[in-house]
């Protein structure tokens, strides 16, 4: 094995390390969006995080890079909600579109069935330590655009999607 080979592989080693972390990343995301937004479950981790002694934390101050961040972060895991969603009705896979609507959330189950949508776009309207408030622009083919709210709720390291409105 010559010199050229031990870089070659040294240099593919450290350039699959981020892409590995960044696929460990996405399919936690996708775990959490996919637990869907069962009010029950929310009620149950909203007790266990009350009691847990620590401090609450101060939403970060809008413009910084860490309010930056959770919002890049909110408006990730609405488009990941619409890209399994979308996914669900195109194999028919009706796990999928069950853990996305949750058994309890009704606010969800409204948005599951239909055509495929497109996001137009996608920004944070307002956020706090836990949550954020996503409006999205949504295509729909064969009916127009659809202006849409989503609660994202962070729970442990995840993302899910705990409620879905329309926009006024």
């Amino acid at each position: 094995m010559g010199r050229g080979d031990s870089f070659s592989r040294e240099a593919c080693v450290k350039s699959s390390f981020p892409a590995r972390s960044a696929i460990g990343s996405a399919a936690l995301l996708l775990a959490g969006l996919l637990s869907g937004c069962n009010a029950h479950q929310d009620r149950v981790l909203a007790v266990e995080l009350a009691s847990d002694p620590a401090p609450p934390q101060p939403s970060p101050p809008a413009g910084t890079p860490a309010a930056k961040g959770r919002e890049v972060r909110a408006v990730a895991a609405v488009r990941s909600w619409i890209a399994a969603r979308n996914e669900g009705l195109a194999t028919g896979d009706r796990p999928i579109l069950r853990a996305l609507a949750g058994e309890e959330c009704r606010s969800c189950a409204r948005f599951i069935g239909g055509a495929r949508w497109t996001i137009l776009g996608a920004r944070v309207i307002q956020h706090t330590v836990d949550s954020a408030t996503v409006a999205a622009a949504v295509a729909v083919r064969g009916r127009g655009p659809l202006a849409l709210e989503f609660e994202v709720t962070r729970v442990a390291e995840a993302s899910i999607v705990t409620q879905i409105a329309t926009r006024q």
